[in-house]
């Protein structure tokens, strides 16, 4: 039986956050020293995935005149980053958040690349992880995430709200500034 992480109400997000993080990153053959370039923007998933990566011990760059990296995270239709990858590499194309049927779809990579250098390429998306996942990997991520969690190495500003304040939730929310967890 799968054991439930245990994180506080207004940590559920930095847990999911991490979890997608924990997920792409381990999609791939990574060892320690590996490098992994990304192309997703500054914010709370990238904060995520730049905590794993210490964690994991990969180096992780978002240059994208990178060589022979292990490992390319893709968030963008349409990237490149496949150039980056080195021999046995892994392209992680993930889901956008419009859309999380076109994992992986419109991914610039030759097919060349993919015989030739033995490239695999991963399609991503949380849901699908968690699905998926046998229950060992998955007990190994929220284990190691709740840790992260729990140390603070991961973290979005939360607060918890009554259901009966939702107008108070919905304008922090679109204020941006943290993320709302209601209390039933």
């Amino acid at each position: 039986m799968r054991k439930a992480p245990v994180v506080a109400p207004e940590d559920t997000a930095a847990f999911c956050l991490g979890l997608t993080a924990y997920g792409m990153m381990t999609s791939g053959a990574l060892k320690k020293g590996d490098t992994v370039v990304h192309n997703i923007s500054a914010g709370p998933l990238a904060t995520a995935v730049t905590a794993v990566a210490k964690e994991l011990g990969v180096t992780l760059t978002d240059k994208t005149d990178t060589k022979d990296a292990s490992m390319a995270i893709s968030v963008d239709p349409g990237s490149k980053l496949a150039k980056c990858l080195g021999v046995n590499g892994t392209l992680v194309a993930v889901a956008d958040k419009e859309s999380s049927t076109s994992v992986g779809s419109s991914q610039s990579i030759s097919v060349s690349d993919i015989v030739f250098n033995n490239i695999s390429t991963v399609g991503f998306d949380l849901p699908g992880y968690i699905a998926n996942a046998d229950e060992n990997t998955l007990s190994k991520a929220f284990t190691a995430v709740e840790g992260m969690v729990k140390g603070k190495k991961i973290s979005v500003p939360g607060k918890v709200y009554a259901t009966a304040d939702a107008a108070g939730a919905v304008k922090a929310a679109a204020g941006g500034k943290e993320v709302p967890v209601f209390k039933f």
